[in-house]
């Protein structure tokens, strides 16, 4: 399960943010056509929270586990990447539609008190493009 910082923004329309953890189901999400290159919505399929796990990433201050996917620009080349494999100097997708170097991965064997959130596309958690 891909679990979020429970403490971690979710972008919404119209530039509002809240936090993951009080996110409900079919509740409408900032999300981004990475096919045709545009902002579009979604709503959320489902919501879990109240959930524990004993390793995460830190990436650039977003704590995730290792599985969530960001869309990420490395050596000028798009992919959905997990968070486990994200490399120092490559860039995230922003909800400002701009290119943020990642400056930090750190990895941490402590507990994250999280949520996981499932959609048909994706979503901007911390202000970057995630799935």
């Amino acid at each position: 399960m891909k679990i979020i910082d429970k403490n971690a923004f979710i972008s919404k329309p119209y530039k509002m943010r809240c936090l993951i953890s009080n996110l409900e189901f079919e509740d409408e999400l900032h999300t981004f056509d990475t096919e045709n290159m545009n902002q579009v919505t979604d709503l959320v399929d489902t919501i879990t929270t109240n959930l524990v796990t004993s390793f995460y990433y830190t990436v650039n201050s977003l704590k995730v586990e290792g599985d969530v996917e960001f869309y990420n620009q490395k050596d000028g080349t798009w992919s959905w990447t997990k968070a486990e494999e994200l490399t120092l100097g490559s860039f995230l997708f922003t909800d400002h539609n701009k290119l943020e170097m990642i400056t930090q991965i750190d990895n941490t064997n402590d507990l994250l008190e999280g949520c996981s959130l499932l959609t048909d596309t994706n979503f901007f958690v911390g202000g970057y493009l995630a799935r």
